[in-house]
């Protein structure tokens, strides 16, 4: 370990003794998040702070969001889940609605951080410390702060891609290991595994694929087993996805760019997959400003969008973040890769659900009140649920609204059909 990194060693005290009334300061979330610096920033007693982050739903539980740190900052989030729902009755939080693909210029600019908490690897031979299990917006928040304090985490992996920062950007570094979050696949269910094989007959061999993380990405991944050739260009790298590694089903090899490499902004899955993914030149983790830019991976040929929603109008207008008044998710990323599949060769913006929720049909003749429209209706191609698959390319809005009940469930049908005349489609 070089001197250069014992010197940037430091206590709690120290920790705290940086930070200044009204400096804002970006946490990292994500597998990573840095729990040994969150700790004590919960324990410094500094008022008129602004926490700046992008939590992943039912993965981070936002400690410092509890109604006690309300009277010691606001929280503006660039994503939005239960836990911070559940905080806002108790503490300021601001949800800035964004494309993932624009986080790194919001941090260079209007969110730029005094300090960046992150978690990296402890420096290799060159002076390199890795990033790790979560690039994306991480490395933009690095660059963009005044001053960087790490988390030296020897259970972080050290991937390869563009996850590198070297010891010279890191002004602090805090030495702790720790778990990364454990995101084990799950076994669908019956409707699940429907859903999974409908998306399946639509995705060709030797195509490249970005999906999401949950139950119905799960299922998707379980039914392509027969597929061959498949490359992976996402947001995150599950689980379920290293399956398809492993057994043979992704080797990248048609892959237009990154031809053989999966590319991806973070790791979410178990230590299976991150030591998988350690010095493993196959796997390559990226900014944003790569995994999501639209000038560079619209050339990958037969490129395949994979997303969910929580409703669906008769329209095809989505909406996959707000709930019941509440905002429970985001867009995140799949306006960037929905439109990014548009302009591909030959490729695919799906989505695909459950027909149902609590009972409650989730094709409906308009969105809840006050919903946002998450993605255009000019913006899909197909709709998926267990019922079947609906292709809404280049058809009129009636068209469009006969196509989607027809993968509604059976119970909701008549109601949805009588709904096309209310709304003059």
């Amino acid at each position: 370990m070089s001197k250069n990194y014992s010197q940037k060693l430091v206590t709690k005290k120290d920790f705290i003794s940086l930070i200044n009334q009204s400096n804002n300061i970006f946490i990292e979330q994500g597998p990573a998040e840095p729990l040994a610096l969150i700790k004590m920033l919960m324990e410094s007693s500094v008022k008129g702070l602004k926490l700046i982050i992008v939590p992943l739903p039912n993965i981070n539980k936002l400690q410092f969001a509890l109604p006690i740190y309300a009277d010691q900052w606001d929280i503006y989030a660039f994503f939005s889940n239960k836990e911070l729902v559940e905080a806002s009755s108790g503490i300021n939080v601001e949800y800035i609605p964004i494309h993932l693909s624009e986080i790194p210029k919001a941090l260079s600019t209007k969110y730029k951080p005094d300090i960046t908490l992150v978690q990296v690897t402890p420096p290799n031979s060159s002076g390199f410390c890795s990033l790790g299990a979560a690039v994306e917006y991480n490395k933009a928040a690095v660059k963009s702060a005044k001053i960087v304090v790490a988390q030296a985490n020897r259970k972080m992996p050290f991937t390869c891609g563009d996850s590198c920062i070297h010891i010279s950007e890191i002004d602090y570094i805090v030495e702790e290991d720790q778990d990364l979050v454990q995101i084990p696949s799950t076994l669908p269910k019956e409707v699940e595994s429907q859903i999974g094989e409908n998306v399946s007959s639509l995705i060709d061999n030797g195509s490249t694929i970005q999906v999401g993380i949950g139950r119905v990405p799960d299922a998707v991944m379980l039914a392509l087993r027969s597929k061959s050739d498949l490359g992976i260009h996402s947001g995150v790298l599950t689980e379920s996805m290293l399956n398809l590694i492993e057994s043979g089903v992704v080797t990248g090899i048609k892959k237009s760019i990154d031809s053989r490499k999966v590319v991806t902004g973070q790791l979410l899955g178990t230590d299976r997959l991150y030591e998988f993914s350690n010095c493993n030149p196959v796997i390559e983790v990226h900014p944003t400003t790569y995994t999501h830019n639209s000038s560079i991976i619209r050339g990958l040929y037969k490129f395949v969008s994979i997303n969910s929603a929580l409703e669906i109008d008769l329209t095809g207008q989505i909406n996959s973040e707000f709930i019941e008044g509440k905002q429970i998710s985001s867009v995140g990323g799949q306006v960037d890769f929905a439109r990014i599949a548009r302009l591909s060769p030959k490729g695919k913006s799906i989505i695909a659900m459950p027909s149902t929720v609590q009972n409650k049909s989730k094709i409906v003749p308009h969105l809840s009140e006050d919903a946002p429209v998450s993605i255009a209706r000019t913006d899909v191609d197909f709709v998926v649920t267990e019922f079947g698959v609906a292709d809404l390319r280049y058809l009129s809005l009636k068209q469009r609204a006969l196509k989607l009940i027809n993968i509604a469930h059976p119970d909701y049908r008549k109601e949805l059909c009588r709904s096309i005349k209310r709304l003059s489609i």
